[in-house]
C-alpha cells in the first residue's frame, strides 16, 4: 500500500497533482494543512484516491477551514496513523510534545508539517516504539526543493522516503 502525503502547499497545488501523476499505484493521500483550497482542487483531479486531510494555521482564513479538523487518527494496513499540522504541538520549538502525545495514544505512524522541513525519526524511548515524519513543504515555500512523503507499507513493514520536486 503506498500513501503519498503532502503539507504547507501554500498556493502550489500543481506541484502536488505532478508528485500524484508521478504515483499512479499511490492509494491514499494526506494532506497535513497550511493549502485545504489547494488539496481540494487536487482531490478532485484525482478522484480514485482516498484522501484525508487536516487544517494547518494558515487555513484560518480558508472556506474550506470550518470542516477540516486540526487533527486525525486512521486505522490504515494494520498501523494507527496520526495526522495533524503541528503546530498545536509546537513542533517547531521541538518534536517533543508530539512524541509524548504519540506515545500516550499508541500510535504507530505520525506526520506532520508546519516547519516547511523534512524530518524523520524512529522513536523509540518509549514502551512501544513509532515512526514521526514531516513531508517538509510541496510548496517550495523558504525552503531549498519542494518535496512531498512517500510512505509504503509492505506486509507490516513501514518504509518511508522524502522526494523532491
Amino acid at each position: 500500500m503506498k500513501i503519498i502525503v503532502f503539507s504547507d502547499s501554500h498556493g502550489k497545488y500543481r506541484n502536488m497533482e505532478k508528485a500524484l501523476g508521478m504515483h499512479p499505484d499511490a492509494e491514499y493521500c494526506f494532506f497535513l494543512g497550511d493549502g485545504l483550497l489547494d488539496f481540494e482542487r487536487v482531490k478532485e483531479a484525482f478522484p480514485g484516491i482516498c484522501c484525508a486531510a487536516v487544517k494547518g494555521n494558515c487555513d484560518v482564513f480558508s472556506l474550506m477551514s470550518g470542516n477540516a479538523v486540526e487533527s486525525c487518527t486512521l486505522d490504515i494496513g494494520g498501523k494507527r496513523i496520526y495526522l495533524c499540522h503541528g503546530h498545536r504541538h509546537s513542533v517547531k520549538s521541538s518534536p517533543d510534545t508530539l512524541e509524548y502525545f504519540c506515545a500516550e495514544n499508541q500510535i504507530d505512524i505520525a506526520f506532520f508539517g508546519h516547519t516547511h522541513t523534512p524530518y524523520e525519526k524512529y522513536v523509540t524511548a518509549f514502551e512501544k516504539p513509532f515512526y514521526v515524519f514531516n513531508p517538509g513543504t510541496v510548496g517550495g515555500i523558504g525552503a531549498r526543493f519542494a518535496t512531498y512523503g512517500i510512505l509504503e507499507i509492505k506486509n507490516g513493514e513501514i518504509l518511508y522516503s522524502t522526494a523532491e520536486l
